[in-house]
């Protein structure tokens, strides 16, 4: 099958960051201040503190370089999408009123203008399944070079194949015995769902970051949204691995 093109960024539009993006409900109770679980998550894997140089590529509305630049970390934002920028940038002006600046710059991931160990630490959340495989792995290297020795990337992505694969048929299938007709695709669900052209499992997660240089990944597979009895079920063996949807990566690179 033939890889698909990165989407280009004209398709992640003002609707899209309000309407589709995931944490958007969050944010428009409360401009960056509480977010989704796998932000949660994934902020607090970060383990930040004010020494920290920190880079959060594909930004969207800005919440994690928000969060970032309130623990008192020099925290950059970036994002390709002119849209996201516009929201992010509510959130850098209410940071500079409570005196915690943090930068925002129109850049592609793919082409980042900064220097070789310029961050402890980066983070991707919610992008890796916009990449094209190649641009994915062009990103990776260009993250790990921007990483100080033993600097670390912290990832999110969703879905997780396996559950498009064999957890979506049966959640289908049941929803068609009770009348309701999903269509085949999960992502003809979602506004944009197109735009997710390189779904991982936790095994092709890894092996992108050892390939980009990352020493020793560690990969999480979770249930971090839904209802209780919905993530309860998700931690059971063998059933997690089809249904659990959250993928969490930590690459490290070597210290010298």
């Amino acid at each position: 099958m033939n890889e698909k093109d990165t989407p280009p960024q004209e398709i992640y539009d003002n609707f899209y960051f309000e309407h589709s993006c995931g944490g958007y409900e969050e944010f428009k109770k409360s401009r960056g201040e509480i977010l989704p679980p796998w932000m949660v998550y994934a902020f607090e894997l970060a383990k930040l503190n004010p020494s920290d140089q920190v880079l959060d590529i594909g930004t969207g509305r800005g919440e994690i370089v928000y969060q970032s630049a309130r623990v008192g970390s020099l925290s950059v934002g970036v994002d390709y999408a002119k849209a996201a920028l516009r929201f992010a940038e509510s959130l850098r002006r209410k940071a500079i009123e409570l005196n915690h600046p943090f930068e925002l710059t129109l850049a592609d991931a793919r082409n980042l203008p900064f220097t070789p160990n310029q961050f402890t630490i980066v983070f991707m959340l919610d992008i890796v399944e916009h990449l094209s495989q190649t641009d994915l792995k062009r990103v990776l290297k260009g993250v790990h070079q921007c990483l100080q020795p033993g600097g670390r990337l912290i990832i999110h992505t969703m879905p997780n194949l396996n559950y498009y694969k064999y957890g979506y048929p049966i959640f289908r299938l049941m929803n068609l015995i009770v009348g309701k007709k999903l269509p085949k695709d999960p992502r003809q669900r979602f506004y944009r769902g197109e735009s997710h052209i390189n779904i991982q499992t936790p095994k092709s997660l890894r092996l992108n970051l050892e390939t980009a240089g990352f020493i020793n990944p560690h990969i999480e597979l979770n249930q971090l949204s839904g209802s209780k009895p919905k993530r309860l079920v998700c931690r059971l063996p063998l059933i997690r691995h089809v249904l659990s949807n959250d993928i969490i990566a930590i690459g490290t690179k070597e210290d010298e």
